[in-house]
């Protein structure tokens, strides 16, 4: 025998395991992002919807359809929406660095 094989175990590298954590990584991260590309498509479409309500409040206002107080329920519904928005925007912008880092970006 030889003193280079006596006693040595060698043990096989588990590289496949880590490569799949790796995969299993991007690919959450990926359904992350396009989930959160999907809300905040959702939420532009929902300030769209909120700017249209807030002039529609105005006209009505003017014309003595509506009081001040719901005119300024029309202004606080975008200020809301846009605040979701931008929340939105935000997780966006982490998912999209968490994608990147799993990608090894």
């Amino acid at each position: 025998m030889s003193s280079s094989t006596t006693g040595a175990v060698r043990i096989a590298p588990r590289n496949g395991t880590a490569l799949d954590s790796a995969r299993l990584e991007l690919a959450s991260a990926s359904t992350e992002l396009e989930a959160a590309q999907e809300i905040v498509s959702t939420e532009q479409k929902a300030v769209e919807l909120a700017r249209e309500g807030l002039s529609i409040a105005e006209v009505s206002y003017e014309n003595g359809v509506i009081t001040a107080a719901e005119l300024n329920d029309a202004r606080v519904s975008l200020l809301e929406t846009e605040w979701v928005l931008m929340q939105a925007k935000y997780v966006q912008i982490l998912a999209a660095a968490r994608t990147r880092h799993a990608a090894g970006i």
